[in-house]
């Protein structure tokens, strides 16, 4: 079993999903399986369109396992809470298909909370990647150096 499923919800947005899949694939952590929930108007078999096709050869010669659910029309919350349910790794890192990660994200958020779960400071519901540009000025005034948040399901 993977420690982290990477779940990306999309709806009618292909090409910005091939981009995140690329980024994903870079990696420099591996230990991780993709959920994709799509709840696209006019749906698509990726394995049918050729920039998912090498996208997918990789994914499976690398030995990361992928499923695409298919929505219901009912939102992003009813994505969200699919891929909770459909998941049985340690760890998931929920994203969106308009994201890219840098090549160590996993690696860091794997890395920070093994560190902050052993030094048991506080309890953690979820860490996961700041996607706010610190340099632009936001309602929060400062993020805190490192902030984080990032979900670990207990089963």
């Amino acid at each position: 079993m993977k420690r982290v499923t990477v779940g990306c919800p999309t709806k009618d947005r292909y090409n910005n999903l091939s981009l995140l899949l690329w980024s994903l694939l870079e990696q420099s952590f591996k230990d991780w399986d993709l959920l994709i929930i799509d709840d696209s108007e006019d749906r698509k078999d990726i394995r049918e369109i050729s920039v998912f096709q090498h996208i997918l050869r990789r994914l499976e010669k690398e030995n990361h396992l992928w499923k695409v659910l298919f929505g219901v029309k009912k939102g992003p919350h009813w994505s969200h809470q699919q891929m909770v349910n459909s998941v049985d790794t340690e760890f998931l890192f929920r994203i969106d298909d308009d994201c890219c990660c840098d090549k160590n994200c996993l690696k860091n958020l794997v890395e920070t909370w093994s560190k902050l779960e052993t030094q048991n400071i506080f309890k953690i519901g979820a860490i996961g990647p700041v996607v706010l540009d610190p340099s632009i000025p936001s309602e929060l005034e400062e993020l805190p150096v490192g902030f984080l948040s990032f979900k670990k399901f207990q089963g």
